[in-house]
C-alpha cells in the first residue's frame, strides 16, 4: 500500500474552462469526468468574514450605562467565544447577547462594508473584555479642562 504525498484536484466550469487543463497529459493517474449534476451556487461562498478591532467598537458604551444595569451584569457573565447578535452593519448598531441585552455598539468609525440590503451580519462572537480607565489613557489623548 502506498500513500500519495500530494493530491491535486482540479475542477473547471463548462463555460469558463481552465486554460491549463487541456495541456495535462493523459496518464493513469489523471481522471477526467463530467459532473453527475450541475453544482448549486452556495451563498456562503460570498460571505465576507471581518474581525472587528478596537476602533470598530464603541469602547465607552458600557461606561455610559448606569451602575448595576443589565449591560454590566451581562458583561460580567459573558465569556470569550459567546455568540452575539449584531443589529446591522451601520455605525452605531448595537451588539446584543442572545437574550437581547446590549453589551456594546459599533463605533462611528467602524469600517464594516456597506452594501444596502445585501450586506448583513450573520454571526458575531465576543472576543475579550477591554477595560479602560482615564488614568491609563495616554496623556496626549486626555481632554483636560482649562486648555492645558
Amino acid at each position: 500500500m502506498t500513500r500519495a504525498k500530494e493530491t491535486v484536484t482540479l475542477c473547471e466550469a463548462a463555460v469558463h474552462s481552465n486554460p491549463f487543463s487541456p495541456q495535462l497529459p493523459d496518464t493513469p493517474y489523471l481522471v477526467r469526468s463530467a459532473l453527475a449534476r450541475d453544482l448549486e451556487i452556495q451563498p456562503e461562498l460570498h460571505w465576507c468574514y471581518r474581525t472587528l478591532g478596537m476602533r470598530d467598537v464603541d469602547l465607552g458604551f458600557a461606561g455610559r450605562q448606569a451602575a448595576g444595569s443589565a449591560t454590566h451584569a451581562a458583561l460580567d457573565a459573558i465569556a470569550a467565544g459567546r455568540a452575539l447578535v449584531v443589529e446591522s452593519v451601520r455605525p452605531g448598531a448595537r451588539l446584543l447577547t442572545q437574550q437581547g441585552v446590549a453589551v456594546g455598539r459599533l463605533s462611528s468609525s467602524c469600517a464594516c462594508p456597506q452594501g444596502g440590503s445585501s450586506v448583513r451580519p450573520s454571526a458575531a462572537w465576543f472576543g475579550a473584555p477591554v477595560s479602560r480607565r482615564r488614568w491609563s489613557t495616554e496623556a496626549a489623548c486626555v481632554v483636560r479642562d482649562g486648555g492645558s
